[in-house]
């Protein structure tokens, strides 16, 4: 029913059935905007006021549904901010969660920073205290931007170049959380995966400085980083990657965006199995997986850091060789602006 649902709102379905739940989900979309443009009426009238927590408080958030890139820029922040000396944490909303308390984000970034503390919950301001009481001086806000209880130093907006706004549609109707007039709060805008867009860029990057024409417009992209085996996270090369019959699998928001970085790195990529953002994984999806390799002499299978986490979490394992491609975020336009404004934050 998910997939359904997406396929409508990303218009991938033309049919007259499909047509007709359209124009449902528009009456909705409608309805879902008045009460939008009415909580945002009383937050912008200081009506309704964030909570604010002596500590720098940094929201990373985005207007559409997921796939922009939101825990690989968080992950990029956390090591600027350690860089710089600040005790970190990161509060996260959870979505999916795999465990009790644990989503497949606050899995990877618990992976890639032991030291630093990610905490899972509903109430961020709660959370935001827990954090004082532990002596950290800085929080990231993830997903952050609709979530206004808690008052925020600065607010980045994470667009992604290959496809900013979906079909234009509200929420259900399309992929749109806010309309980009609400991008007016942001402070920073990041555009993620701009490479291979070049051509769109100037025009996306205009549109934006009308929308929003003081926060600075940031440039990054989606490098790769390594390859490793799931079992025993010992590196693999490229290059005997390369020699390989590959069948690669995720459940994340953007499926196209990881399969072009894996055609881009030169794998033969026989087969691409997508699944919908933040997939629970059950023994029947590895099952067919590992047929499709059977079937099709794949050598390996291939996924995100994002996936792995939550298929170790668990404890699922394919029969086939398993290796996990690391992706990371490069800042290529306007880090400096950024990095200079986080010197200048302190709790208010």
């Amino acid at each position: 029913m998910r997939r359904y649902l997406y396929s409508l709102m990303t218009d991938q379905r033309k049919d007259p059935f499909s047509f007709c739940i359209k124009i449902i989900l528009h009456v909705f979309a409608f309805l879902y905007r008045i009460l939008l443009e009415i909580r945002n009426f009383f937050w912008k009238t200081g009506f309704w006021k964030g909570k604010k927590v002596p500590l720098v408080v940094i929201s990373i958030g985005n207007i559409t549904l997921g796939g922009t890139g939101k825990t690989p820029f968080v992950k990029w922040l956390v090591k600027k901010l350690l860089s710089k000396g600040k005790k970190v944490a990161v509060l996260t909303r959870g979505y999916q969660k795999i465990s009790e308390d644990l989503s497949d984000e606050a899995v990877e970034l618990r992976s890639a920073f032991p030291d630093v503390p990610v905490w899972v919950g509903k109430d961020r301001v709660a959370l935001a205290e827990k954090a004082l009481s532990a002596h950290i001086d800085t929080v990231i806000l993830d997903d952050g931007f609709q979530y206004r209880r808690l008052y925020r130093n600065l607010d980045i907006v994470l667009i992604d170049a290959t496809n900013p706004f979906g079909n234009g549609r509200m929420l259900p109707r399309g992929i749109l959380r806010e309309k980009p007039a609400s991008l007016r709060r942001a402070d920073f805008l990041v555009l993620t995966r701009t490479d291979g867009e070049e051509e769109k860029l100037s025009t996306q990057e205009h549109f934006l400085k009308k929308c929003v024409p003081d926060a600075p417009i940031l440039f990054s992209i989606h490098r790769l980083r390594r390859f490793y085996e799931a079992r025993s996270h010992e590196g693999v090369s490229l290059e005997s990657l390369r020699r390989e019959r590959v069948i690669a699998f995720c459940g994340i928001g953007n499926p196209q965006a990881f399969k072009r970085i894996l055609e881009g790195s030169g794998l033969r990529l026989i087969e691409m199995v997508s699944f919908m953002d933040h997939h629970r994984y059950r023994e029947k999806d590895l099952a067919k997986i590992d047929e499709s390799a059977d079937a099709l002499d794949a050598g390996c299978l291939i996924t995100t850091e994002k996936d792995f986490e939550r298929l170790r979490a668990l404890d699922l394992w394919p029969s086939t060789r398993l290796v996990i491609v690391e992706v990371e975020l490069v800042v290529t336009k306007n880090e400096d602006e950024l990095l200079r404004r986080l010197d200048t934050l302190s709790p208010r």
